[in-house]
């Protein structure tokens, strides 16, 4: 068997699935056929983050064993530490730990809140209370509210902030490319990580939200998106242009993001709170499987997400337990209880 077969086929596979679910859309969205819409923007999202995933886990591999400076890489994975200061570095990082588990608790949480919503609107009793708890997720998860009053300006605002970055990256790699001699330093793109970790998830997810609501319009799940985090039913919102350019920007701020968070490797300090880009690299796709499960698979099929949910939980939990991400063996511990208590 060639080395890594299994990547390579599982990586072509995933390419042909984008490629047809990018061909299925255009079409479907031509003819308004809003089931179709539905399926092949979940299939174009979870094929993107799937075959990313078996990319960089590759890249990893190599990276680890088959590189001039490989054994720099196997110390790293063996270094550990039992505590840490508690210098003001150090805390953001862990309010940057208290946000996520936050923000992936929120998903089940607004999945519960979803189905009282529909109750409510079968006539069982007021939701004002749903629509008040929905808020406050909002405000404590930093995740974004898309009512149909700010859903404009919010989607295009961060389409702008991502097309900002690809050309200041582009500019950048260009820049180097011409005057390899003379590059632009980037010592300055550590001080960025604990930022880029912190706004990873709402902007993505705040795009998955929009192309989740986008993608139900026409279909009997319309009426959930109408609520909490996904709402957009402007009558100025154009749903074939909104939709293509949620997906376009999903694809490249999920690339920029993950790459940028992942991609950061050097000797930790003792008493730093620092990550292994490889176990940063797991944890930021599945969180982000989590989020298309529980914002793009329909109502219909909440059994399913229920079990993929719940599998995805799990994979977390056994990664955090066996592959230490952490250098600081107390932070180990403590994601793996808020992994569990998700559960």
């Amino acid at each position: 068997m060639k080395p890594y077969y299994t990547h390579h086929t599982l990586s072509w596979l995933f390419i042909l699935a984008l490629v047809a679910s990018t061909i299925v859309l255009i079409v479907s969205l031509s003819l308004n056929l809003p089931q179709v819409i539905r399926i092949s923007t979940f299939t174009f999202i979870a094929s993107l983050n799937a075959l990313f995933m078996t990319r960089q886990h590759l890249y990893y591999i190599r990276r680890t064993y088959l590189t001039y400076d490989a054994e720099h890489y196997l110390v790293l994975d063996t270094t550990e530490f039992y505590d840490f200061e508690w210098s003001v570095f150090n805390i953001f990082q862990i309010g940057i730990l208290v946000i996520e588990f936050l923000q992936l608790l929120s998903f089940p949480i607004r999945d519960l809140l979803d189905s009282i919503h529909l109750k409510n609107q079968q006539g069982v009793a007021d939701d004002n209370k749903s629509d008040t708890a929905n808020f406050i997720i909002s405000i404590i998860t930093m995740f974004a509210n898309l009512n149909s009053k700010f859903y404009i300006i919010q989607l295009w605002f961060l389409v702008a902030v991502i097309g900002c970055v690809v050309l200041v990256m582009s500019a950048i790699h260009c820049y180097n490319s011409w005057r390899p001699h003379k590059p632009i330093a980037l010592f300055w793109v550590k001080y960025l990580l604990p930022l880029a970790n912190l706004v990873y998830l709402p902007m993505l997810v705040m795009l998955i939200g929009s192309t989740s609501c986008l993608s139900k319009i026409g279909t009997e799940d319309y009426r959930g998106a109408s609520s909490g985090l996904l709402r957009c039913s402007d009558p100025s919102v154009n749903k074939p242009l909104y939709l293509i350019v949620s997906i376009i920007a999903y694809t490249a701020g999920y690339v920029i993001l993950t790459t940028f968070v992942t991609s950061f490797d050097r000797i930790p300090i003792k008493g730093e709170i620092h990550y292994k880009s490889q176990g940063v690299a797991f944890l930021k796709n599945m969180s982000m499987l989590l989020s298309i499960d529980f914002l793009l698979v329909a109502n219909s099929y909440s059994h399913i997400r229920s079990i993929l949910s719940l599998i995805i939980v799990i994979s977390m939990v056994c990664f955090n337990i066996s592959s230490q991400p952490c250098f600081v063996v107390q932070i180990n511990y403590w994601r793996s209880y808020g992994f569990c208590s998700i559960l």
